[in-house]
């Protein structure tokens, strides 16, 4: 059994001169019906709906799209809840997300007037011990709890969390790193948000998340009126000041923020829980407040961010060392160069190199004019025969004494034998 006590306020702020925020509460959202009350009240099988919208486009009719959007979302809400087996809750909220923009677009197309119009609008479901949430834009969903948190996302500050992730341009910068979550606040481009309802050239995407609900929980759903006015910080020492009741802690809010500036209008629903299960951190490891989509996200993200810096450092090592030992692979990539030359060199080239250069003398007279006339020219052959009368004086003895002197010496060799 859970039991929730709910407040709501808004403001119109300090510098704008009406009120383009727009909010509802259903704590039986099968009734006709949705009355706020502050009492406690008990969270039926239905669930209780919480919702909040910030129109945007001034004189364009800003206003007009948060109402519709508000008012939307609860008749198809209702419509769901009373099926005897409705959808699940996240995506009852997706699809009346959807519902409320086609209910604006239809709105922009009967009136030129209201052309250019368009809203956040964040919607909460709290169902047993269970808060589903689906939102596009900025307008946020906190929790605080002095118990502990929900998720391991770094969007907190303390006990005081941010279940939802903004869709805006700021935020984008924040998860990349570029910014942290109060540069996110007071930058220049906080008010860009990258998805609303009416948007004519896109269907919206709805995000959503589920977290458990524990006793004393705490959940704020607020316009940017506020926590851009508020830091996180601030707000946390509210919740943390012990306020006697749930209205005093949203007028401090309200109160704060005009005074920091008051720039937008602002807008809050404030739900205590009341009476439910006790906070449990094996509750929080096995639900999905650990392993939200965005946490997902986040972590395929550090990893691509990872891969891309090893990437680039392994190029910058891969050139500085190519640059460093460029006097031993240079000469590498050249060598096959020259040697490719001296193959593709005839076999006359080779022939020439082993062949010593010889001069012949300078012929003169007559000898020289005919050499003039008929040059001679230098064949392999020449050098390759050789007469055979020539090889064969090659193959004789060469004579040592005259015949006289070898006829006498044979004479008296004869006589010797004689005797």
């Amino acid at each position: 059994m859970t039991k929730i006590q709910t407040v709501a306020k808004t403001h119109v702020g300090q510098v704008r001169d009406h009120n383009e925020d727009s909010f509802i509460v259903g704590l039986n959202p099968e009734n006709d019906g949705w009355m706020l009350s502050t009492d406690e009240f008990e969270i039926g099988d239905k669930g209780s709906v919480l919702i909040v919208a910030d129109g945007m486009g001034g004189e364009n009719a800003g206003e007009i799209a948060a109402e519709i959007a508000v008012q939307s979302i609860k008749a198809y809400i209702q419509a769901e809840v009373k099926k005897e087996v409705p959808q699940a809750p996240n995506k009852i909220l997706e699809s009346a997300i959807i519902y409320a923009h086609n209910c604006i677009k239809d709105a922009c197309r009967d009136n030129a007037d209201y052309i250019g119009m368009g809203t956040t609008v964040t919607v909460c479901i709290l169902q047993k011990d269970k808060i589903y949430i689906s939102w596009i834009g900025d307008t946020r969903v906190y929790r605080y709890s002095k118990h502990g948190r929900v998720h391991a996302l770094p969007y907190h500050f303390n006990n005081l969390e941010i279940l939802s992730e903004d869709h805006s341009k700021v935020w984008q910068m924040m998860v990349q790193g570029q910014l942290s979550l109060e540069d996110a606040r007071t930058h220049e481009q906080s008010n860009i948000i990258t998805q609303s309802l009416g948007d004519l050239f896109r269907t919206p995407q709805p995000e959503s998340r589920e977290y458990p609900l524990f006793k004393d929980d705490h959940i704020l759903i607020c316009s940017d009126g506020l926590n851009g006015m508020l830091s996180d910080e601030n707000m946390e020492r509210i919740f943390a000041s012990d306020f006697e009741s749930l209205d005093k802690i949203a007028e401090q809010m309200i109160t704060e923020a005009n005074l920091a500036g008051g720039h937008d209008n602002i807008t809050l629903i404030l739900t205590k829980v009341t009476e439910g299960i006790a906070y449990s951190e094996d509750i929080v490891k096995k639900g999905s407040g650990e392993k939200t989509m965005m946490t997902e996200a986040l972590t395929k993200k550090k990893n691509k961010i990872w891969f891309d810096i090893f990437i680039a450092a392994s190029i910058a090592a891969i050139l500085f060392l190519a640059y460093q030992y460029r006097s031993q692979w240079i000469p590498t990539f050249k060598k096959p160069n020259i040697i490719q030359k001296d193959s593709t060199s005839s076999p006359n080239d080779s022939l020439k190199k082993s062949v010593p250069e010889t001069k012949n003398p300078k012929p003169s007279g007559e000898d020289s004019s005919n050499l003039d006339q008929k040059p001679t020219k230098i064949t392999k052959k020449k050098s390759a025969t050789v007469p055979k009368e020539k090889t064969q004086i090659k193959d004789e003895q060469p004579k040592l004494v005259d015949d006289n002197v070898q006829q006498n010496v044979l004479q008296d060799t004869s006589k010797q034998n004689n005797r």
